[in-house]
């Protein structure tokens, strides 16, 4: 009966701290949009937010990038970059969203 009581108590003071330990991981992100570009990066986060993007890499399949720029805003990422395909300017936009332990990718 003692142990009984013992353990019971034991699992309820366990159970009735709320631990939170802070969990942080890198996850790499591959995206392409259909025969115009294609990004590979690696998303640093730290808890419930995204720390920073590193290793970033877009490969057009025509034309050439320039300007990409890199904004990180607690649990969202967004990525801009200009793409030039014979004398036309098009500016793209990705967007990276970390939503209880999953991440969204969408253009």
């Amino acid at each position: 009966m003692k142990k009984l009581l013992l353990s019971t108590f034991a699992t309820v003071v366990v159970l009735s701290f709320n631990l939170s330990i802070a969990s942080a991981a890198t996850l790499h992100v591959h995206h392409a949009s259909f025969a115009s570009w294609k990004l590979d990066c690696d998303v640093v986060t730290s808890g419930p937010k995204i720390s920073s993007i590193k290793n970033l890499v877009i490969k057009p399949t025509t034309g050439s990038i320039t300007d990409k720029k890199v904004s990180v805003s607690g649990t969202s990422a967004k990525i801009r970059f200009t793409k030039h395909l014979a004398g036309m300017t098009f500016r793209e936009n990705v967007q990276i969203k970390f939503n209880k332990n999953k991440l969204y990718v969408a253009n």
